[in-house]
């Protein structure tokens, strides 16, 4: 009778130990599937990111380049009206190298980069913009002034287009990098929770296949036990009716 107890009681044993088992490789295949789909789209956020990071460092360098060189020519424009020797200035290849440059930029749009490119042809060649000239047959400085005035308007004009796009470059890195921060970290978080369920859900499955296995060991003990004392019983019984 204790026998075929304990031997009831240790096949529910191992009837609920199987079923825990396979609930826990059904959830382990679950976060398995989950944390290799986060971790995948973690990495390739990840690669994106560090792309687009690269692209905006080189476009703003360029960009910060090209700032700068119209700073530049603006500044020397302005000192030269102010000496009143752009004259002298604009006979120089100084002015027509520096927007030739400025014309490479790729940071400049291409209807800046041919107002540049015109201003280069008219600013070498041989009439100055049909400039006037004075009864000696010398250019007329107020022409010249008139000139450098217009250059320096077109690259003020371009200077301040350039900052205004390098602003609204950066603000786009920005909220790129705020928006990858944020994907980052919530991938990273679920990542963290799925293998931490992941490790216990590991651990309590290879509990339920030890009790599994015990239970099997003790019901096959106790079925031995049990078909032994039943023969004997059964002898017994034959004894005693003879």
């Amino acid at each position: 009778k204790t026998a075929k107890a304990k031997a009831e009681e240790l096949s529910a044993v191992i009837e609920k130990s199987a079923a825990d088992i396979s609930n826990a490789e059904s959830q382990i295949g679950e976060l398995a599937g989950r944390i290799g789909t986060n971790d995948k789209d973690l990495r390739t956020a990840t690669e994106i990111r560090q792309k687009e990071a690269a692209d905006f460092a080189a476009a703003d360098a360029e960009a910060s380049e090209t700032v700068d060189m119209l700073g530049r020519a603006i500044t020397i424009i302005d000192k030269e009206m102010r000496k009143g020797s752009f004259v002298q200035m604009s006979k120089t290849a100084d002015l027509t190298s520096a927007l030739n440059t400025l014309i490479q930029a790729s940071a400049l749009s291409i209807q800046d980069k041919s107002k540049l490119q015109s201003l280069v042809q008219t600013d070498g060649g041989d009439d100055d913009m049909a400039l006037t000239q004075q009864p000696s047959g010398a250019p007329d400085p107020k022409a010249y002034e008139s000139h450098s005035s217009g250059i320096l308007d077109v690259l003020e004009d371009m200077a301040d287009k350039a900052k205004e796009m390098r602003n609204e470059a950066q603000k786009s890195e920005m909220n790129a990098k705020h928006s990858f921060e944020l994907l980052a970290q919530s991938l990273n978080d679920a990542l963290k929770v799925d293998k931490k369920v992941m490790a216990e859900t590991k651990q309590a499955k290879a509990a339920a296949e030890e009790t599994k296995a015990m239970a099997e060991g003790d019901l096959a003990r106790t079925q031995k036990l049990l078909a032994e004392t039943t023969k004997s019983l059964k002898e017994l019984d034959r004894k005693s009716v003879v």
